[in-house]
């Protein structure tokens, strides 16, 4: 058996078209549609194309990636609490800081490569 496993598409059906056939089952693990430029064609490809698992689209593939932020706002609303303003002031400043500019890089090296 051949199985075809995808995640973390984030909306790009050209991604997901450039993908081998030739498979007997598509296995789902994540993080199909946020954010993507096509979600409905990502969502009808899978319920077309996917084996049963495909049922762990919506609790890892649109839960998941809200449950990682929710982590990071946890975890700066505790610093808060506890008296660690500077922490969560910095938690917040350095992630989205440091998370555009490695988006911005993976940008530049992307177009570099094509």
């Amino acid at each position: 058996m051949k199985a075809l496993i995808i995640s973390d598409l984030h909306g790009n059906y050209d991604a997901l078209s450039a993908l081998p056939e030739g498979y007997d089952e598509l296995w789902v693990l994540g993080d199909l549609v946020n954010y993507g430029p096509q979600p409905a064609a990502i969502v009808e490809f899978v319920q077309s194309k996917a084996s049963p698992n495909w049922r762990y689209l919506i609790p890892i593939g649109f839960i998941g990636g809200y449950t990682t932020f929710s982590t990071f706002e946890y975890e700066t609303l505790r610093a808060i609490q506890d008296g660690q303003f500077t922490i969560g002031t910095l938690n917040v400043v350095l992630s989205v800081l440091v998370g555009f500019l490695m988006v911005w890089t993976g940008s530049l090296v992307g177009k570099a490569l094509v």
